[in-house]
């Protein structure tokens, strides 16, 4: 047990030897080779003074730093499974998945300790806890990765270890239902995706990363390792802030980085707020790769990108955690909406990475019945999307009975996204299939409603949800939130019935904020070729931000409470002719100066 059994991520190490980028973080700098032996002494020390065997599991809860990275790579060169823990996390939830995954050490930093200042205690089986940062007294009970460095004694080369199944890695799933799910994802599985990075990206040493993604998220583990093994430049960033993001870039050059809508729109935000409007003098050209990692970026504000960074190639990635991140790739100058069945074109799918169609959603059975143990894909039929390969997870950690439900015995993985495929082999996709509203008996997915909402320039972000209804089953509702200098005007009310553009309804008040309807938006959806029946029967306004995620995903089954509380404490209001307690908005304030654009 221990020994060679294929790819190790920790290979990557033999050679930064030779190379000449470095690490950077807030004023600390090394370069890269400095980095290397390190973490070969952390993982010397690890075995020999710290008592670690292969299969141990290590937490780490730490925000971004190179500390982080190299106890990633240390623990897993000694054999142990890394298992990162979101730092977002209460002490709840944070010792609920130590105590799942059987962890005996724990690594983390001051901001996690302050924050989960118990968590040792709630955890009896944890032996071992250092403490990460550069000459810090610890306490009895916290060790200093110093300490650990002296353990190792003369030993000081890579001497690689695999734990059992050859797991490197746990990473906690962030579902918007339930608790999250240790996923156990191989060496070689974060080695071939690392490759496909950089086959598909072009990641390469003359690059400078920037790590704004957590590096307790799949995505941004897979990314950081794909520049390790290229031997690039590292800027790490402890959390993200638009303007620290902007000084680093300036800074250091950045040509590099993933990200995500949220994250593009605060810094398109904050570079707007900072200059006023956008012009070529306060671009950022050093940027030459964007790889968008969640979902689709709505037209203005990819716009606005293309000016923030006008030499960037801008790409979006489909992935999930128990593929070990990207399944497939496209450039977003190719992302497509027009498809015959609908929904949004992610690409093609990377060399190693089996994508096929299963069943429809209405008919699907057990993962390993046997219509679905080798799903066989239909040319333009919807149906879930399955992917077979070496990025797929091995299982979820102490549950069997959940792999079992997602992992059939010949290796596909249901992925709870619905989709098709046309004829050059590119995946569309529809919504996740737990997502699907059942109205008058046809299948609504909530995310193609919600990529149609997000076209209109009025919209800061959409959710859709069905609600019970009596005649269809299910209601279409959307819930909207508007963005500044735009507001609400519900007078317009009644049976959507015309299509033309000439009649689309937009208004501006006296103050010149612009004036969105529900009816506009119901004809907006239908211009856009969304079918009558998936148009929203209700339309509401919410003024917070949706409750979301540690990764940003709305919770739909709030936002689905929501609309129910809504409804159930205004019906009577709405039937007297309350608009404003319907619909959650701030009727126009009528003026002699209101006009109206037809």
């Amino acid at each position: 047990m221990g020994r060679n059994r294929g790819a190790h991520i920790g290979q990557a190490l033999r050679a930064l030897h030779t190379r000449k980028g470095t690490i950077k973080c807030e004023d600390r700098v090394q370069s890269l080779s400095h980095f290397a032996q390190r973490v070969v002494t952390l993982a010397a020390g690890l075995s020999e003074g710290g008592g670690l065997q292969p299969g141990d599991r290590v937490a780490i809860a730490s925000l971004n730093s190179e500390w982080y990275l190299e106890w990633f790579f240390a623990v897993t060169c000694a054999g142990g499974i890394v298992a990162p823990l979101n730092y977002r996390w209460s002490v709840e939830e944070a010792s609920e998945a130590v105590k799942q995954i059987g962890a005996t050490m724990l690594v983390l930093d001051q901001t996690c300790l302050q924050q989960w200042p118990d968590l040792h205690t709630r955890c009896r089986l944890l032996r071992l806890q250092i403490l990460l940062g550069p000459g810090l007294n610890c306490s009895s009970s916290l060790v200093n990765p110093d300490e650990v460095l002296t353990w190792a004694g003369s030993k000081q080369e890579l001497d690689l270890k695999w734990a059992p199944d050859s797991i490197a890695l746990i990473c906690f799933t962030s579902g918007t239902t339930g608790s999250p799910k240790g996923v156990a994802i191989s060496h070689n599985a974060l080695v071939v995706q690392s490759l496909a990075k950089i086959a598909v990206i072009g990641y390469n040493s003359s690059d400078v990363y920037l790590h704004i993604s957590p590096l307790c998220h799949i995505g941004g583990i897979s990314s950081a390792l794909a520049n390790v093994m290229v031997g690039a430049s590292h800027v790490i960033l402890p959390k993200f802030h638009a303007a620290a993001v902007f000084d680093a870039i300036r800074n250091h050059d950045v040509t590099s980085m993933i990200i995500v809508p949220a994250m593009l729109a605060d810094l398109v935000a904050t570079s707007a707020s900072s200059i006023g409007a956008f012009s070529s003098r306060h671009s950022f050209t050093s940027i030459r790769t964007l790889l968008n990692g969640a979902g689709g970026i709505p037209a203005l504000l990819l716009d606005s990108t293309r000016l923030l960074f006008p030499n960037a190639e801008l790409f979006s990635a489909y992935g999930m955690t128990e593929a070990c991140s990207s399944m497939s790739f496209i450039p977003v100058d190719e992302q497509d909406s027009t498809g015959q069945l609908g929904g949004v074109c992610v690409g093609k799918a990377a060399p190693h990475v089996e994508l096929r169609i299963g069943q429809p959603v209405t008919e699907q059975k057990s993962i390993d019945s046997h219509e679905n143990s080798s799903p066989e894909s239909v040319l333009f039929r919807e149906g879930q999307v399955f992917t077979r390969g070496p990025h797929v997870m091995e299982y979820y950690w102490g549950l069997p009975s959940e792999t079992a439900n997602v992992l059939s015995a010949d290796g596909w993985l249901a992925t709870g996204d619905v989709g098709w495929m046309d004829e050059a082999g590119r995946l569309w996709l529809l919504g996740r299939s737990k997502d699907v509203i059942k109205s008058g008996g046809e299948n609504v997915y909530a995310s193609e409603v919600e990529n149609v909402l997000m076209k209109h320039p009025g919209m800061l972000s959409v959710a859709v949800v069905g609600i019970p209804d009596e005649r269809l089953t299910e209601m279409v509702v959307a819930f909207v939130r508007l963005r500044d200098k735009w507001i609400w005007e519900d007078k317009y009310q009644g049976k959507l019935s015309v299509t033309g553009a000439s009649n689309q309804i937009q208004l501006e008040d006296y103050r010149g904020n612009r004036v969105v309807s529900q009816i506009e938006l119901r004809i907006h959806c239908q211009q856009l070729g969304l079918s009558r029946y998936k148009v929203p029967r209700l339309i509401l306004v919410n003024k917070e931000p949706f409750p979301t995620t540690s990764t940003g995903k709305i919770k739909k089954n709030l936002v689905r409470r929501m609309a129910l509380e809504r409804l159930a404490k205004n019906r009577s209001r709405m039937e007297a002719g309350d608009i404003k307690s319907w619909t959650g908005a701030e009727p126009l304030e009528q003026s002699p100066s209101t006009r109206s654009r037809l």
